[in-house]
C-alpha cells in the first residue's frame, strides 16, 4: 500500500474515531443530565418525606407506605449506582478513543513528512 493510500486510510480512521467520541460524549451529557434529575428531583425529596406531620407513624398504611418508599428508594439508589458506573465505563472509552485519535494524528503527520520528504527527495 503506497504512502497516500495509508494516509486517506489513516484520516478515514480518525474522521470515524471523532464522530464514535462525540456520540459518546453527547450520550454521556444525556445520561448525566437524566441522572442528576432522577437524584435531585426524585430520590433525595422522596428518601426525605414523612407522611405524617408529627413524624410519628399512625397505623398499618402509613407503614405500607414507608415500606414502599424505602423499597423505592432502595431500587433507585441501585439504579443511580449502576448509572454512575456506566458513565465512569463511558469516560474511560471516551479517553481511548482520544488515545486512538492522538495515535492517528501522529502516524498521519508522521506519513506526510515521509511523503513531503520524497518529493523534496524526487525534485
Amino acid at each position: 500500500m503506497g504512502l497516500h493510500s495509508r494516509l486517506a486510510e489513516k484520516e478515514h480512521e480518525k474522521r470515524e474515531l471523532e464522530r464514535d467520541l462525540a456520540a459518546c460524549e453527547e450520550t454521556h451529557e444525556f445520561i448525566s443530565r437524566k441522572r442528576e434529575i432522577l437524584d435531585t428531583d426524585i430520590y433525595e425529596p422522596d428518601k426525605a418525606y414523612d407522611m405524617t406531620s408529627s413524624g410519628e407513624w399512625l397505623g398499618k398504611l402509613e407503614q405500607d407506605a414507608d415500606d414502599h418508599r424505602n423499597k423505592n428508594c432502595s431500587m433507585i439508589g441501585t439504579i443511580l449506582g449502576d448509572t454512575s458506573r456506566l458513565l465512569t465505563n463511558l469516560q474511560s472509552a471516551m479517553e481511548r478513543i482520544r488515545e486512538l485519535i492522538r495515535e492517528c494524528e501522529e502516524e498521519i503527520e508522521s506519513l506526510e513528512e515521509e511523503i513531503r520528504a520524497r518529493e523534496r527527495s524526487a525534485e
